[in-house]
């Protein structure tokens, strides 16, 4: 990316021309790119993101959704191919792939991508060291030795991340080693709840959402009110659209009065935006995610993470599938009714 739009970017966020002078002396001195260099002078790695993405015109991926990125994604895109066009893929959604790279592509590279991945791509524009991090944590190919210095500093180093990061990874490990499907919605509900005034949760069978449980001010209240909830998927709502797309929706409530009393039958006052994500298992959307932070902004950091968590569930609830399976194939065993939502 050009240092122009950049520079301008982080103007217009209110920082001064002494606030850009080390930054812009060491990217004369030592070459890279401005990003990298702002980064060592100090700026914060949110104003310099929030820059790019603004300098890019496209939406910026966090750190923990790169660090952790959808292994479907990874798969779609050989070493060879990341390392020529600085892409990485890192999120299979149901109608299109969210690819990473370090701002626009030029239009025969984006076309090339989509033509091999085989799906409509969405670009999210990361920073030199975050998206040279992922390629070195995912497809193994060299990070310098200027940016592995630049990724301790910050923390973010593959091998530990720090702070909010390392929340993210040990609720993983925790999710990845619960044994049953209640026990993995809860761990979500519970993660989600550190980031987030109110999550719930919908199982979707025979055509119908299902309130499972929630967890916001008050558990028991929370849970009963959204297990009163059933709704079609035939009916226009915000949850049939991110079924339609297979995409997560973060943004306000759609003004309709059906969503108005699906908010309201949660026992939520309508919040300034929601984020709403479907959870596919073996390719047929289970579960339902939604999340909301009252009349607070919904942050992207908080969204990514939840996004994270959630994008390893498909895994966990199939393997629990499988292992339930095994079990009630043993000699002697019983065959419980499968939990709605379940296949």
């Amino acid at each position: 990316m050009k240092a122009g739009p950049l520079i301008d970017a982080l103007r217009a966020q209110g920082l001064s021309d002494e606030d850009l002078a080390l930054g812009l002396e060491l990217h004369r001195t030592a070459g890279g790119t401005l990003d990298t260099a702002l980064l060592e002078a100090g700026l914060p790695e949110a104003v310099v993101s929030r820059a790019l993405g603004e300098a890019a015109g496209m939406p910026v991926v966090s750190p923990s959704r790169l660090t952790w990125a959808d292994p479907e994604a990874l798969a779609m895109l050989p070493r060879d191919l990341v390392a020529r066009y600085g892409a990485v893929p890192f999120a299979a959604g149901h109608d299109a792939v969210a690819v990473a790279t370090m701002g626009p592509l030029a239009e025969q590279d984006r076309r090339a991508l989509e033509a091999f991945i085989g799906r409509p791509l969405r670009f999210h524009v990361a920073s030199e060291l975050r998206l040279r991090s992922a390629m070195a944590r995912h497809y193994g190919l060299p990070l310098s030795e200027r940016l592995g210095r630049l990724l301790e500093r910050l923390g973010g180093a593959p091998s530990g991340e720090e702070g909010p990061q390392r929340e993210v990874a040990a609720a993983r490990e925790r999710l990845f080693a619960a044994r049953e499907r209640d026990e993995a919605i809860d761990l979500l509900l519970r993660f989600g709840r550190s980031r987030f005034e109110y999550v719930g949760v919908f199982a979707l069978r025979e055509g119908h959402l299902t309130g499972h449980d929630a967890l916001g001010r008050d558990r028991a209240t929370d849970r009963a009110a959204i297990r009163r909830i059933r709704i079609s998927t035939a009916w226009q709502s915000l949850f049939r659209r991110v079924l339609e797309t297979g995409a997560h929706m973060l943004g306000p409530v759609p003004d309709t009065e059906l969503d108005a009393l699906i908010v309201s039958d949660l026992g939520r006052q309508r919040p300034t935006s929601v984020l709403v994500i479907p959870v596919y298992v073996r390719e047929r959307p289970a579960l339902i995610v939604y999340a909301d932070n009252g009349r607070q902004k919904i942050e992207a950091e908080a969204a990514s993470d939840l996004l994270v968590l959630a994008s390893a569930l498909p895994r966990v609830l199939e393997r629990i599938i499988l292992e339930r399976k095994a079990r009630q194939r043993r000699p002697g065993a019983s065959r419980p009714e499968s939990p709605a939502g379940e296949t």
